[in-house]
């Protein structure tokens, strides 16, 4: 994602990805969930001019809290570029699954016909090397770019973000790193991106190397 970005929801303490139940996902999965794949996973959404993650016409600014979010449409981060994160070899595309904007994902369902993997929706898997992949989730159904076998290099177009799998109830891009292609059994690693500038008030300070949590506001490039 280029432009002003924040961590909806990182892996902190308190994040959603990392407590993450398996006593649960487990059996509700029927064992096919085998690790929390989502333990060093990050959400991003787009801020706008507005200061805002979305747009919120009206009185609305003022009962913005929560996750009162009426339309994930409204959010800025809705159909929004997303590009690769470094250099590597597309292992898997899926581009079919429908944009649930006006539903919810029934993992019941997906359980049953053997489709858990649709959690993500529309998604892409690059390998960087034997043991790191690059895990992106939600995109927009038929707007990623990349194919199967394509080598791709950093900040090479992929797709648009959308709203299909398991998206919740917000517009964002779910990524993280593993150490296999298949999310619902390979192990999350811990991801370090380069070049970063945070941003904290009316600082920036740029990394060359760091990770990012809930909260941080990032200006990317």
């Amino acid at each position: 994602m280029r432009g002003l970005v924040t961590v909806m929801d990182g892996h902190d303490y308190f994040s959603h990805h990392r407590r993450f139940d398996m006593t649960i996902a487990r059996p509700a999965t029927r064992g096919l969930m085998e690790t929390n794949f989502a333990r060093f996973a990050v959400d991003l959404v787009h801020i706008g001019e507005d200061g805002n993650t979305r747009r919120m016409p009206g009185a609305e600014p003022g009962a913005n809290y929560d996750f009162q979010f009426p339309d994930a449409r409204r959010f800025y981060s809705d159909q929004a570029l997303v590009y690769a994160p470094g250099v590597g070899e597309v292992e898997i595309v899926v581009n079919d699954q429908p944009d649930l904007y006006d539903t919810t994902f029934d993992l019941d369902a997906a359980v049953e016909s053997n489709r858990v993997h649709d959690l993500a929706g529309n998604y892409v898997v690059i390998r960087h090397n034997p043991g790191e992949y690059s895990h992106l989730f939600h995109f927009l159904r038929g707007s990623i770019e990349a194919d199967v076998g394509q080598f791709v290099d950093t900040g090479d177009l992929l797709g648009k973000i959308g709203f299909s799998g398991a998206a919740t109830v917000y517009s964002h891009l779910h990524y993280q790193l593993m150490n296999g292609p298949d999310f619902l059994t390979a192990e999350a690693l811990p991801a370090v991106f380069h070049q970063i500038t945070l941003i904290q008030g009316d600082t920036q300070q740029t990394f060359s190397d760091i990770a990012v949590d809930t909260a941080d506001i990032i200006w990317a490039t």
